[in-house]
């Protein structure tokens, strides 16, 4: 069953990609050291992911541009 949408929804792009980059890039960061050496702690994967969501959404703030108002 839909929902039933009266008017338009407008979606906050930024905050809809900035909320869905942190799960896939620990995943591809825990299957990319998965049999590299020692294994790295949740606090070295935590930056790693802070590090690259940053750049990210830096590029993506650099590439699109926003409605004032949202």
């Amino acid at each position: 069953m839909r929902p039933r949408v009266n008017g338009h929804i407008r979606v906050n792009i930024y905050k809809l990609v900035s909320e869905s980059l942190e799960t896939p890039l620990r995943y591809g960061i825990r299957r990319a050291f998965k049999h590299s050496g020692p294994a790295l702690t949740d606090e070295e994967i935590t930056r790693l992911v802070d590090a690259q969501e940053t750049e990210l959404l830096n590029w993506f703030c650099e590439t699109f541009r926003f409605d004032e108002d949202e």
